[in-house]
């Protein structure tokens, strides 16, 4: 249960719930909302993606389609002179510096050039290495600075194609070529493969803590180092299973935006989105997407968690309880304040990756999403921060709850149970305790048509939930049950 969670707990108050989150009294992790800023260059590179999980689905792609750096070219080159010029051990050059040149015939005999197992020989000799040399230099040479640009297997194939070539071409030995054996060829491709294995090593380190950081913003931190490690690990086919939706709304959102400038909105907007992604991503919870105010998150895919509900309601939890945050930082700024309604629903979802070949998005469709928008919708009828359903309620066993309603969602099969979360039990008082009881005493008189009986209690605990609506809301129907008997 969330209450022994390392990412979150609760804790109970008299007259409902709060949150008691570690993390509101210590600093944010570095890849919460102190990362989400508005890093122009970020967005540039994240641009082309259709929603978070999409970026965690290109990181194999992107780890090889990065363009390498002109500077791996230039090392790999620059080792091919190198080579060149030492020899490898199979020969060497040797300069006299006792002589300086006066002449053509000074130089070439103050440089010189031994083979293993030969005699020096004068450098500038015109048949000194042959014409076919001198074509294996061209091609290692281009094979050095293609590989960089080449993923291993196709790096590996162009290396065999290289090693091949410069055998063709050796083949039958060339006469002229005074004891410069066919090994040096050989071993200078072998290097340069080597050094390429270990730029291409370097890189994929840079690569990974570079996406890493990126896309960390979006997405648990250890599902980008899981799916990094093992992409078999986490599946994106489409496929049906439990998981829990959570769909979170500013509530009066339209009047707010009507009072502020464009840009004070943007700005307004974004410190909350990237409030909600914190909390998102501490409880490992995916980011589906933004629509318009409103933010989708889903828990139980792509890694598969049987705590998928009570991680839900625990970010639920911490959501409010940041948000009330933000909005006294907002009005203590001149801006508008800001609260939210959230619906968590938990049931069959179809996820994968959907869409088309213009674009593709790893999301969740199915009742179990249907249901959580229209939840959270019903948090402004009966004004409560956060509804859940019974199938969520039913897997948050440490939770005490109220039911609030039973009602038929568009959308959505079947009758459904709407519950608000009160306190977790191990906080509970025995007056809320006792209160809740006397709410299920209550709903169930008043399924009951027993008006009197549910009235009476209604009006009791309306004492105890002063600044609450939903018994209002019940003495209502109470009253035009009342009047309209055989009303439906």
């Amino acid at each position: 249960m969330p209450t022994d969670s390392g990412r979150g707990h609760y804790t109970a108050s008299e007259k409902g719930f709060e949150t008691a989150l570690s993390g509101s009294q210590r600093e944010a992790p570095a890849w919460g909302a102190q990362r989400l800023k508005h890093d122009e260059s970020v967005n540039k590179d994240l641009s082309e993606f259709a929603d978070s999980f999409t970026i965690v689905t290109a990181i194999n792609s992107i780890l090889y389609s990065t363009k390498r750096s002109p500077l791996y070219a230039f090392i790999m080159l620059s080792a091919f002179a190198l080579m060149l010029m030492l020899g490898l051990g199979v020969f060497r050059f040797e300069v006299d510096p006792a002589a300086w040149p006066t002449n053509t015939a000074s130089i070439e005999s103050m440089t010189s050039l031994e083979a293993l197992g030969t005699v020096p020989a004068p450098l500038l000799h015109t048949r000194f290495f042959g014409t076919a040399f001198w074509l294996t230099q061209l091609v290692i040479g281009l094979m050095a600075l293609l590989l960089p640009y080449l993923r291993p297997i196709r790096a590996s194939l162009a290396t065999l194609m290289t090693a091949a070539l410069v055998l063709l071409m050796n083949f039958p030995p060339d006469p002229t070529r005074l004891g410069i054996p066919l090994e040096f060829e050989l071993m200078t491709i072998l290097a340069l493969f080597s050094l390429y294995i270990l730029l291409s090593f370097i890189g994929e380190i840079r690569d990974r803590q570079k996406l890493a950081s990126i896309f960390s913003q979006y997405v648990p931190p250890e599902l980008v180092e899981q799916y990094s490690r093992n992409p078999n690990s986490i599946s994106l086919e489409g496929e049906a299973r439990e998981i829990t939706v959570l769909f979170c709304d500013i509530l009066g959102f339209t009047s707010i935006s009507e009072k502020l400038e464009p840009k004070v909105l943007a700005s307004w907007l974004n410190r909350y989105f990237s409030t909600i992604s914190q909390v998102v991503v501490r409880h490992g919870g995916t980011l589906d997407k933004y629509i318009g105010d409103s933010v989708m998150a889903f828990w139980g895919a792509p890694v598969i968690s049987d705590a998928h509900a009570d991680d839900a309601l625990a970010a639920a939890l911490e959501m409010q309880h940041s948000i009330a945050v933000l909005s006294r930082q907002f009005e203590a700024e001149g801006l508008p304040a800001i609260s939210i309604g959230i619906g968590v629903s938990t049931g069959i979802g179809n996820v994968g990756n959907l869409g088309s070949r213009y674009r593709m998005a790893y999301t969740v469709v199915g009742d179990a999403v249907n249901m959580a928008q229209r939840l959270e919708r019903q948090t402004r009828q009966y004004q409560v921060p956060i509804i859940v359903s019974g199938s969520t309620a039913e897997r948050t066993q440490g939770m005490l709850y109220r039911e609030l309603d039973i009602v038929r969602i568009k959308g959505c099969s079947g009758d459904i149970r709407m519950f608000q979360p009160i306190c977790p039990q191990s906080k509970a008082s025995d007056q809320m305790l006792h209160n809740l009881a006397e709410h299920r005493k209550a709903m169930g008189f008043f399924m009951n048509q027993d008006w009197t009986q549910a009235a009476r209690i209604f009006k009791a605990l309306r004492q105890y939930w002063s600044s609450d609506k939903v018994y209002d809301i019940y003495l209502k129907r109470i009253r035009e049950h009342e009047q309209h008997p055989h009303s439906g």
